[in-house]
């Protein structure tokens, strides 16, 4: 599975490099999603949040790239005000809702985050998409099972809003820890629900 691959490049390597709330805020990306038809007509289009991991690679939460009955058209990363086009699909992970975009050139300067174990505590989500906003909470619960019949296993407290999903969610000390994937309710403050990078790595790498 070409996941395998991609998650490798940044999961869990030595030595552990965390990222400054500066940082945090420049890795979080705006994914612009184009679909089309089945006949090839103009479809759906939206937008998302996603996480860049290093020079080369952003991950998201799937359903963000995913055109239901539908045909994936465009993909368009903005880093801050700079749109990039050229951005291909180079793995996804439905069961725990994951994909991993890739930009046809290195972007410079770009620092390489690493993934380390999830664990209850402070944490905050860094959005792209409707606005570039910190959003802190609390990671309540890191369940060795799904959450609420859901292949995830974070549970979060802390504002979530439409567009924030595929948000990196980063632990207090800056480390890159999950995604966010979904909202509870239409209320914001009610949280929402993410998947650990940690563990889809371990699933997928056999550790």
């Amino acid at each position: 599975m070409r996941t395998l691959l991609v998650l490798s490049l940044f999961a869990c390597t030595a030595p552990f490099r965390s990222l400054t709330v500066v940082q945090q805020s420049q890795a979080a990306v705006r994914i612009r999603v184009e679909c089309i038809t089945l006949n090839g007509e103009p479809g759906q289009n939206w937008n998302g949040s996603g996480v860049v991991a290093d020079s080369m690679h952003v991950v998201t939460a799937r359903h963000v790239i995913a055109c239901p009955h539908e045909r994936l058209s465009n993909l368009q990363i903005y880093v801050g005000e700079r749109k990039l086009e050229k951005v291909s699909v180079l793995a996804e992970d439905e069961l725990h809702d994951l994909a991993v975009l890739k930009f046809q050139k290195a972007i410079p300067g770009t620092p390489t985050v690493h993934v380390i174990q999830a664990l209850p505590g402070p944490a905050c989500a860094e959005t792209g998409w409707p606005t570039r906003v910190r959003r802190c909470g609390r990671i309540s619960e890191v369940s060795d099972k799904d959450v609420r019949g859901l292949d995830v296993d974070l549970e979060l407290k802390m504002p979530i809003l439409p567009g924030n999903s595929g948000s990196g969610i980063f632990d207090r000390h800056g480390f890159l820890i999950g995604v966010v994937t979904h909202r509870h309710t239409d209320r914001p403050d009610d949280g929402g629900l993410g998947s650990s990078l940690q563990r889809i790595a371990s699933t997928l790498l056999g550790n």
